[in-house]
């Protein structure tokens, strides 16, 4: 889905924005690029050596990938994920999901995730 705008047209210019790929993005990476990393590097098949990240956008992806591949990534690293995207559709989309996660997850978010971007000093915790 596209961006959207955010509750409270807090990212106006991402109404615009192209949105979706991360599902083909996401089989990519495990189906392409994975293999062809472990032919030319010989990087590990075990889920325990293996780590995907993002942030912004790139930790929506991250979580993504965890619901899509929860067994082929043991950890995942994830900050400061555009949540406010979609009107709120992405985050009802993780709480619908019921499937299994990656054995490890760290998610970080600054107490200001939004001042950049808007006109005010306050704490967005």
């Amino acid at each position: 889905f596209p961006p959207g705008t955010g509750d409270g047209d807090f990212r106006p210019e991402a109404k615009d924005w192209p949105g979706g790929g991360a599902e083909p993005y996401c089989d990519w990476v495990v189906n392409e690029l994975m293999p062809l990393l472990r032919t030319r590097y010989g990087i590990s098949t075990a889920p325990n050596h293996l780590a995907f990240g993002g942030s912004s956008f790139g930790g929506m992806v991250a979580i993504t990938m965890s619901m899509r591949y929860p067994d082929v990534f043991g950890s995942m690293i994830i900050f400061s994920a555009s949540f406010w995207a979609g009107e709120g559709r992405y985050l009802r989309d993780c709480a619908g999901y019921e499937g299994n996660l990656p054995k490890r997850m760290f998610v970080g978010f600054g107490k200001r995730e939004f001042t950049g971007t808007r006109d005010s000093n306050e704490y967005n915790i």
